[in-house]
């Protein structure tokens, strides 16, 4: 018969304390809802960071073209560049995001079985009420598969009382699109004859801090529960052997011999709430999430 243990490496031998099959599955349950709780709350800041990368990078731009060389070739290649790399950056980190984030729901939601598919439907509401989400959806695809198109980067500056103020558009033309057998015209239609991207993806990335909102609300108490029934097993642990936890596993060695062991960690849970401090999240769309540069 199968043995449930917590277990923990000291002074070179394993400390134990034998569990029921029941708890043994309730612990590693709840240890397997908080890390990937924690792996959804590493994907939005991995998508944050390069939200705020896009817009950093475009007001960098903006800093150089003010002081440096505006004619040559060279120095506007560098700059379509930078501005193309960190756009495609974020486009790869929503796809990222939106892909993985439903299995980390699903992993989360032993008791609550509905919660991906409550934000799958969310997602595809937001798709159908603003243009600027579907676009970018279809524009990340077209840029992996057929072509990346030429950006439109235009630099201004103006006087407003002493001081001058510069500012980038970055813009595609629509027209072009229409030329490639991928083209979605549900998508491309509703869009001006000249895109704005920056606009665009101000909306879209606030599509998603919408959609991690809810994402956090819907899987709250089960992660909460998870927590308590972790940091039980650590108390529990505790009462029988003393001293600290690190280092703690659930373990199970099968009839065979074989042995399975799952790490115990709450530092991982720290960092799960630091992250979603760290990372505010919205319930309301709004554009220009970020000012523009």
């Amino acid at each position: 018969m199968p043995t449930y243990q917590l277990a923990k490496r000291h002074s070179g031998n394993d400390q134990t304390l034998n569990l029921t099959k029941e708890k043994f599955r309730k612990i590693v349950i709840a240890q397997s809802a908080l890390s990937n709780a924690l792996g959804l709350e590493q994907k939005y800041a991995i998508l944050t960071l390069n939200y705020s990368t896009l817009k950093n990078t475009c007001a960098e731009q903006c800093r150089k073209w003010s002081v440096g060389d505006r004619t040559s070739y060279s120095s506007g290649s560098e700059r379509h560049q930078a501005v193309n790399t960190a756009l495609l950056n974020y486009l790869s980190s929503g796809r990222m995001y939106i892909d993985q984030s439903l299995q980390d729901i699903e992993k989360c939601e032993y008791e609550r079985n509905n919660a991906s598919e409550s934000i799958a439907t969310l997602r595809s509401q937001l798709y159908d009420l603003h243009k600027e989400y579907a676009f970018l959806e279809w524009y990340r695809n077209h840029c992996q598969h057929a072509s990346i198109p030429k950006l439109n980067l235009i630099f201004k500056e103006k006087l407003e009382g002493n001081e001058i103020l510069n500012s980038l558009l970055v813009t595609i033309k629509k027209k072009p699109l229409y030329n490639f057998k991928n083209m979605k015209k549900k998508v491309v239609d509703p869009m001006p004859e000249k895109i704005d991207l920056i606009k665009a993806v101000d909306i879209h990335f606030s599509c998603l801090k919408v959609t991690h909102n809810e994402s956090r609300k819907l899987i709250k108490s089960t992660i909460e529960n998870a927590e308590i029934d972790v940091k039980e097993a650590h108390e529990l642990y505790k009462e029988t052997h003393g001293g600290n936890t690190v280092g703690l596993r659930a373990r199970v060695t099968k009839d065979n011999g074989e042995v399975r062991s799952i790490p115990l960690s709450l530092e991982w849970n720290d960092v799960r709430n630091e992250l979603m401090s760290k990372h505010e999240t919205s319930s309301l769309v709004q554009p220009h999430v970020i000012s523009r540069c």
